[in-house]
């Protein structure tokens, strides 16, 4: 049905399609401009009338779902204008609304790592099938931004709001058993059988996942405990929310800001907060380090393939060094 360099379509029976994600040259899937672009074009097709398409499932070819965006390609995005940054973050919004908007139900299939724009993307199925190893999380705040695709958004509709801060603010991946109780997937299993899970959810899913849609995108009602739970939430990180890092400060901001509002304008409020860590120097500097911590681990790696096996050692002096 369609094959480019990071995306692949394949049809399965009873109208099932599998989209699978498989990045070349690259031993993980990351959400770069190449990707974006294929995902475009299979989103297009997949909502063409003439497709007989009964459901969407979307897997990974590699032992992680997606790592995330690239963030190599980071350095050049966050030098562009404003307007220009907050068209390029608007444009993955649209399309990851497109894949949400398909016209028959979807599953991700959470086989590994599923961290920042991967974990954004599996939001924007349906349904989530994760095997039993695997984790997703928002990793963002470590470097200095807020999740941009829609993330902060879902997350914060799917589960309470104490949850989704705790998961955007510490930026630790998350456990599949945590996720399955928290309603953040539909259904754990393991490895090997998780594909077909993934199948069985869609061919089961019938129009109830209409409903699902609509939960997910329906703004949470304010309660005369709104204030307090936001401010209790403060207050419990108060001692980690340090203003050279201004990230999770915003993220909480952020979320309080857009939680109750129309979807559409939530996704807007997001943008504009990612695109303000992004012109920031903190987010400048840590992207930075990111991207250089990963190319000394790389050249480490490269090294190490060349040493020659050690046959003697000796220790140079002794005690206190």
């Amino acid at each position: 049905m369609y094959s480019g360099k990071a995306v692949r379509l394949n049809a399965l029976e009873n109208g099932i399609t599998e989209l699978v994600l498989d990045l070349n040259g690259s031993s993980v899937n990351k959400l770069n401009q190449q990707t974006l672009v294929e995902l475009e074009a299979v989103v297009e097709r997949l909502h063409q009338p003439s497709n007989a398409v009964t459901g969407l499932l979307i897997r990974s070819a590699k032992p992680a779902f997606v790592v995330g965006a690239d963030v190599t390609e980071f350095t050049g995005k966050f030098q562009q204008s404003d307007s220009e940054l907050l068209t390029w973050v608007q444009s993955v919004h649209s399309l990851f609304c497109s894949i949400e908007n398909l016209p028959f139900p979807t599953v991700s299939m959470i086989n590994g790592l599923a961290l920042g724009g991967g974990f954004e993307l599996a939001l924007c199925t349906d349904y989530r099938v994760m095997a039993d190893s695997a984790k997703v999380g928002f990793p963002e705040v470590n470097l200095g931004i807020c999740p941009g695709w829609g993330g902060t958004v879902r997350l914060s509709r799917l589960v309470s709001i104490d949850t989704a801060l705790t998961w955007l603010v510490t930026g630790k991946p998350q456990a599949a058993n945590t996720a399955l109780q928290l309603g953040v997937v539909d259904r754990i299993a393991p490895l090997e059988t998780c594909r077909d899970s993934a199948i069985s959810l869609l061919n089961d899913a019938g129009a109830n996942y209409q409903e699902k849609r609509l939960h997910k995108r329906a703004p949470v009602v304010k309660n005369t405990s709104w204030d307090n739970d936001f401010s209790a939430f403060v207050d419990s990180y108060s001692s980690k929310l340090d203003p050279n890092y201004p990230a999770a400060t915003e993220i909480i901001n952020t979320v309080k800001s857009h939680v109750s509002l129309p979807f559409e304008q939530a996704l807007d409020t997001e943008a504009q907060a990612f695109v303000r860590l992004a012109k920031g120097d903190a987010a400048q500097a840590l992207v930075g380090l990111f991207i250089n911590e990963q190319q000394m681990k790389k050249a480490a790696k490269d090294w190490m393939k060349q040493a020659k096996p050690v046959a003697k050692g000796a220790g140079l002096g002794a005690g206190i060094m």
